[in-house]
């Protein structure tokens, strides 16, 4: 088989050739220099390897080879590619001892991406892997949303933070942890308030504090109609444009909601459990189109209850706490909005609707994942 001329670069990792016959093993003449270390005088006109990223100045012929470097462009005229590993040099020859098959070894342009694939689809968070299969398209920059950034702030007199020694008609705040953690699980980034005693000026300061720094205002607490819920007194003293009060559902129904400074103030219920409630059902909803996350969006599933549910026949829709695992759906003994306790191992919330009585263990029913 015919060499390559001298003037040919040689490489030292792999062996492009070209052959006439892919299934015989073949012995192939090739001009090897035996170490790129050992290049002598520039001025000689074949001793240049050629390295990766160039594009080669030969073609191969039917029995040539020529030494090729892993990831670098094949020569013209070359059909396959033998590793290093498979071949002797002994002299000017190069014995090859596998099977050779056209294209064996190649990395066609488009394997890993073909035009008018969608790389990234709107709304996914941008990771290393995606930033890496950015760059490898040649994209510098691409446009994306800002991370909003959401305030929050609970209400009450009787707020303690934890770590404080609790004096008697305190309780700890829970709900405050409650929010920050699952906005930064879900990917935000929350900015937690010291809590507000109820006085409608010190909350309606706080606000104002942020307001210009934040994309979305959540408080806990405030929203009922006893003396000490002050959200509505903070809404009129700020001039926040009222949108809704109460939302037919429990728990959690006293729920407020505005408009400040073209931005959504949510007032959610003060009881852990309703507060939760509050946050899944429609804070994260307004998240997910602020963020432009449809994997937020509210997803619906369905399972069989393995005991029965009470139910209160005439009453609003409701939400419960519960565990799916299998298509089986299993509920807690405590429902009470203000525990958190028995919430610890649920991962999702039975939505009942209105008027529903009792539901005998078997029942089928749609559950909101969490």
């Amino acid at each position: 088989m015919k060499a390559i001329p001298n003037s040919y670069p040689i490489l030292r990792e792999a062996k492009v050739i070209n052959t006439t016959d892919p299934e015989k093993l073949g012995r192939i003449q090739l001009k090897v220099y035996p170490e790129l270390a050992e290049i002598p005088d520039a001025d000689c006109p074949w001793c240049f390897p050629q390295s990766d990223g160039t594009v080669p100045d030969y073609r191969l012929h039917s029995g040539e080879a020529s030494y090729i470097l892993t990831g670098a462009m094949i020569p013209e005229g070359g059909d396959c590619v033998v590793p290093q590993e498979a071949v002797q040099v002994r002299g000017e020859n190069v014995l090859v001892f596998a099977p050779l098959a056209r294209h064996q070894n190649y990395i066609f342009r488009g394997e890993g991406v073909k035009k008018g694939d969608l790389l990234i689809s709107p709304g996914e968070q941008l990771g290393s892997i995606h930033l890496g299969l950015l760059a490898s398209m040649g994209l510098e920059k691409v446009p994306v949303r800002k991370n909003p950034k959401i305030g929050v702030l609970c209400t009450g007199d009787e707020l303690a933070a934890p770590g404080k020694v609790l004096v008697p008609g305190k309780i700890y705040n829970s709900n405050g942890t409650l929010l920050f953690c699952r906005l930064q699980e879900l990917g935000f980034r929350p900015l937690l308030l010291p809590d507000s005693a109820d006085t409608s000026e010190e909350a309606a300061e706080k606000i104002m504090s942020v307001i210009n720094d934040i994309d979305l205002f959540i408080s806990s607490g405030g929203v009922s109609v006893g003396e000490k819920d002050i959200m509505h007194q903070v809404f009129d003293l700020l001039g926040v444009e009222r949108l809704y009060w109460r939302i037919a559902i429990k728990p959690g129904s006293a729920m407020l909601c505005g408009l400040f400074q073209d931005k959504l103030l949510l007032g959610l219920s003060g009881n852990p459990f309703a507060c939760l409630c509050n946050f899944e059902l429609v804070a994260k909803p307004v998240l997910a189109k602020l963020a432009g996350r449809p994997d937020l969006e509210p997803r619906r599933l369905f399972g069989t209850l393995q005991t029965l549910c009470s139910g209160k026949p005439g009453g609003p829709r409701r939400f419960i706490r519960a565990r799916l695992e299998n298509g089986i759906i299993s509920l807690p003994q405590n429902h009470s909005s203000g525990q958190l306790f028995s919430l610890l191992h649920c991962n999702c919330l039975v939505d009942i609707p209105a008027g529903t009585g009792v539901l005998p263990a078997g029942t089928e029913v749609s559950v909101l994942p969490l």
